[in-house]
């Protein structure tokens, strides 16, 4: 799949336009796994969307477990740069990051209800209409 984003806004500064692509995909290993890799690119040359001038790069890869029919696990790695020092790190800002997060999702479901009654008795004709008749 891929998803392409154009924005633009007027501000007393004058015009700001940013744009951005994404592409990614969805794979099942088996019944149990799935796994989706993503690329995406953002570019914001005046800093409206982001706060600084500069462009973004990102690389993702998310897994996801079937553990049941109602639990499902998930881990996901990504790698973002830029062509500026955003980012926070341990010494000052950085030029990149790595985030690391883990996912649990429960699915409640209620029993499965058998077809209604309503679809087992045969429909009732529908009554006629009949045209009013003025007196």
């Amino acid at each position: 799949m891929a998803n392409y984003d154009y924005g633009m806004d007027r501000t007393a500064a004058g015009r700001v336009r940013w744009q951005g692509l994404a592409l990614y995909a969805r794979h099942a290993v088996n019944e149990w796994l799935d796994l989706s890799p993503r690329v995406e690119w953002f570019d914001d040359p005046q800093g409206f969307r982001t706060g600084n001038a500069q462009t973004i790069r990102e690389v993702t890869l998310t897994s996801q477990f079937a553990v049941t029919e109602a639990i499902e696990l998930s881990a996901e790695y990504r790698h973002d740069w830029s062509n500026r020092m955003t980012f926070d790190g341990r010494g000052g800002p950085q030029d990149y990051q790595n985030t690391v997060a883990v996912g649990f999702v429960y699915t409640f479901k209620t029993k499965e209800v058998p077809p209604a009654v309503a679809d087992t008795v045969p429909a009732r004709p529908r009554p006629s209409r009949r045209l009013r008749q003025s007196r």
